[in-house]
């Protein structure tokens, strides 16, 4: 998983039940997001480690704080840990999304897949192949627009857990004769060849 699509992983605070409401977010929470990003994008995952560790001890039930934890283990090379730590998260709250999806995280780490792990329900899991690719090119081809990787990889998303990263969707797209990529410094613009011209 890319170091991009782990930091909105471990920043999310969306609801273990319910909707997602738009209240703010409190001052300390604020603080530690901050914090975690800041050690993220120095890839400081050891001191990542501890400062949840922390976090964990103060609010024990605290099953963002908890997640966090979960995915800051596996960016640590800890992934065992990560799944001792979640599973009894996941048994409370097993439609918890970002639980499922660092539980899978961790899974792939260590060389396993979803077929390994004792599910309610098994999460959907999106491989990169044909019909990852078919529904890129039917998007762009519907909407006749360019998008960037970024923007497919989300779409990707919205179907399940990406078991690639969006770096991999760009190489098997440049591979793929229906797609007309532009790069540039900061991002790859995606065309359906042929389409909306």
């Amino acid at each position: 998983m890319d170091l991009k699509r782990r930091r909105d992983v471990i920043s999310s605070r969306t609801p273990v039940t319910g909707s997602a409401h738009d209240e703010p977010i409190p001052e300390e929470l604020e603080d530690e997001l901050e914090i975690k990003v800041d050690l993220i994008d120095r890839e400081n995952y050891a001191g990542l480690v501890a400062y949840l560790e922390r976090i964990v001890d103060r609010r024990p039930g605290d099953a963002y704080a908890v997640k966090d934890l979960g995915e800051a283990y596996v960016m640590n090379g800890e992934p065992e840990k990560a799944l001792e730590l979640l599973e009894p998260l996941y048994r409370r709250a097993p439609q918890f999304e970002a639980v499922q999806w660092v539980i899978l995280d961790a899974l792939f780490a260590l060389g396993r897949d979803e077929g390994d792990f004792e599910w309610v329900e098994v999460p959907a899991v999106v491989r990169l192949g044909a019909d990852a690719l078919e529904a890129c090119f039917e998007a762009l081809a519907r909407e006749r627009a360019v998008s960037d990787v970024e923007g497919l990889y989300c779409r990707l998303l919205g179907r399940g857990y990406c078991a690639s990263s969006e770096e991999e969707l760009l190489e098997a797209l440049r591979g793929d004769r229906r797609f007309d990529i532009r790069e540039t410094a900061d991002c790859a613009e995606v065309r359906a060849r042929g389409v909306g011209r």
